[in-house]
């Protein structure tokens, strides 16, 4: 008789619920519990990059992130004398990896498909 494997997370930030969706497609019986009662509409944007990209991408949640993400047209870096100390534009440095930032709070209500 094959048992099930029954895992608790703690934690329904970003971690929690990325593993809660690995460990179950392994048929895993996963429970995910969060003190807070709700989702936080505060909070950082992060930045998706790297292994975070690929492992959006292998979830196939990548077009839900970039529709909860900030859309920004450009970045302007004033220092303290007021003088331009740089502007990008979409898809030149720094913004190009802003295209796909995306606020915490709205990567919490994307769902793996």
């Amino acid at each position: 008789m094959k048992t099930t494997r029954r895992v608790l997370i703690t934690g329904a930030s970003i971690a929690g619920p990325t593993l809660a969706y690995w460990l179950s497609r392994q048929g895993m019986d996963v429970t995910v519990v969060e003190r807070a009662p709700g989702f936080r509409d505060g909070g950082q944007t992060i930045d998706i990059c790297g292994a975070g990209r690929v492992v959006a991408e292998r979830m196939g949640i990548v077009d839900a992130i970039r529709a909860n993400s900030p859309h920004e047209e450009s970045i302007k870096l004033v220092g303290q004398s007021g003088t331009n100390l740089n502007l990008s534009t979409p898809g030149s440095g720094r913004l190009a990896k802003l295209a796909f930032e995306t606020a915490v709070k709205g990567l919490l209500r994307v769902k793996p498909k």
